[in-house]
């Protein structure tokens, strides 16, 4: 299940209601809303089930990955017809295995290159679907993912981008089945081969003070370091206890530092008790597939993990769950919100201009995923239409200004 459209949970009776759990107050700054009457739809196709990545290559084609069912690959011309689907599920030569991450290529002969986290490497696609050279395996530790993360949290697993000549990749040494691992990853920089060339940065001992900070126990709805990379080609890292974004380039220098202004919700029990809800809603449905939802039970099953195990929660929220890089360094920040999500995904992004102050958002239409930023101002995501249908969509961003005010 893709947990960014989780907004109300109803099975067999049991309702989980999210909006008295947050976002009501009144809150600083300007949002522009963008209505769903906006949103440009590509045609459904009844085999992309899930989408997991959506991005834009070199000539301006879109590819949209899904993880968990075959093909994994769709590619799609620019006015969204359909051109082509790859990639069988299995180990051999063209085929994929749990892929995770789109990446660009480098021209229209090589236009993207796919993260296969369960072959253990990058493979890369001519535009026929071709695979280019022979995959070399990507070095990183044998740690554990443990599969079904990305129900329980937010955090992209394994995530892998371009960077200079070669791939940055966030591992996971000390295993990640619970939101808190995140607070102890790698980022590892990966030469073309995959080789690994070094540790760029220790999460678990950058922020060793404040982790310890939050409490020996505190894993769940914990802050953790957001970074991707940008059109500059430079990495941004959002650090999620001072708030500042750093900049790096690839020759490893620190280009820039940046404050941003951020408004974090308390974890209060509601906030507690949706999280709770949606856990114990997962672990029935391992447990007793098929069998109606006892609503008693897992009421009951929250009442006692929050006896037990408060410890386990921070103070707060994290500003932030999602990130995104446009052109001159504008980064956009996904706002943790659980009036939207149990797990905190919620609709607002805050646009970051190095050197503003002022708090600006742009809020998307329900169910729309935004993945990727156009140097033509058009957000690429995933939407999920009303039959259930996982489509690739974008919306035309308006202009990034607060609207005048009447006098």
């Amino acid at each position: 299940m893709n947990t960014h459209m989780i907004r109300t949970m109803s099975v067999s009776g049991l309702v989980f209601a999210l909006a008295a759990c947050g976002g009501e107050q009144e809150e600083p700054g300007y949002t522009i809303v963008i209505d769903a009457a906006q949103m440009v739809k590509f045609a459904a196709d009844r085999s992309l089930q899930q989408i997991q990545h959506v991005v834009t290559d070199p000539v301006g084609e879109i590819w949209a990955l899904q993880r968990t069912a075959q093909p994994h690959v769709f590619r799609y011309s620019a006015d969204g017809t359909l051109l082509e689907t790859y990639g069988p599920t299995g180990p051999a030569r063209g085929q994929l295995s749990n892929p995770l991450w789109l990446m660009p290529g480098d021209d229209e002969n090589l236009p993207i290159m796919i993260w296969d986290a369960g072959n253990r490497r990058v493979v890369k696609y001519d535009s026929r679907g071709r695979v280019v050279d022979i995959p070399h395996p990507v070095q990183r530790s044998r740690s554990t993912v443990y599969a079904p993360i990305q129900d329980h949290s937010y955090g992209e697993p394994l995530q892998m981008e371009r960077f200079g000549g070669g791939y940055l990749l966030e591992d996971h040494p000390t295993d990640l089945a619970t939101t808190g691992d995140f607070l102890h990853s790698k980022l590892l920089r990966l030469d073309m081969w995959g080789n690994r060339t070094e540790f760029l940065m220790d999460f678990g001992n950058e922020y060793s003070d404040h982790i310890t900070a939050l409490g020996q126990f505190a894993d769940l709805l914990v802050p953790i370091p957001l970074w991707t990379t940008c059109p500059s080609g430079e990495m941004v890292l959002f650090d999620p206890f001072t708030f500042r974004l750093s900049f790096q380039t690839s020759d490893g220098n620190v280009s820039a530092t940046d404050s941003v202004p951020v408004v974090r919700d308390r974890v209060t029990e509601d906030h507690q008790r949706a999280y709770l809800g949606w856990e114990m809603l997962l672990r029935w449905r391992e447990q007793r597939p098929g069998e109606p939802v006892n609503s008693t039970v897992i009421e009951n099953s929250i009442d006692n993990f929050l006896l037990r195990y408060t410890n386990r929660f921070t103070e707060f929220g994290p500003a932030a769950v999602r990130i995104m890089c446009a052109a001159d360094r504008q980064v956009w920040l996904e706002e943790f919100s659980t009036a939207d999500s149990p797990l905190g995904f919620g609709h607002r992004w805050q646009i970051h201009e190095p050197g503003q102050a002022e708090i600006l958002r742009v809020q998307f239409p329900d169910g729309f995923v935004p993945w990727e930023i156009t140097s033509e101002a058009r957000v690429f995501g995933s939407y999920v239409d009303d039959q259930g249908n996982p489509v690739v969509a974008y919306v035309d961003l308006p202009p990034l200004e607060p609207a005048p005010v009447e006098q």
